[in-house]
């Protein structure tokens, strides 16, 4: 069944060898995408961190969607992970930082796997 194959570690990292890994290039001259999510609290400057980690990995932002409500931050976030020059778990990571130091959750998943759970 689909859901065991995306909660399947061993085929995610499998997943993430093929699309994620900038030395190996883009499949069938697709752009390879990926969706950040961003939840917290609102501060000064969380889409601009945010945006600089992008723009230091060569990731393209293509759509951007956000809301404040009350003290509380959301945002969605489509970009383009094919010509980045880093891998896709150097970009966690380097989200990571970024969630560290705004104090808010951040997670970052491949477009594929985000619509094959939704077509559960």
């Amino acid at each position: 069944p689909l859901v065991k194959i995306i909660t399947n570690r061993t085929f995610l990292s499998d997943l993430q060898d093929v699309h994620f890994n900038p030395a190996k290039g883009t499949s069938g001259g697709k752009l390879m995408k990926a969706i950040i999510t961003v939840i917290g609290k609102d501060n000064v400057g969380i889409l601009a961190k945010v945006s600089d980690a992008c723009a230091k990995a060569s990731v393209n932002i293509v759509e951007v969607t956000q809301s404040v409500l009350q003290d509380m931050f959301a945002m969605v976030m489509l970009v383009e992970i094919d010509k980045s020059n880093i891998g896709f778990d150097q970009l966690r990571e380097n989200l990571n930082d970024v969630e560290t130091s705004t104090g808010s959750k951040m997670h970052i998943m491949h477009e594929d796997i985000f619509n094959s759970m939704h077509k559960i």
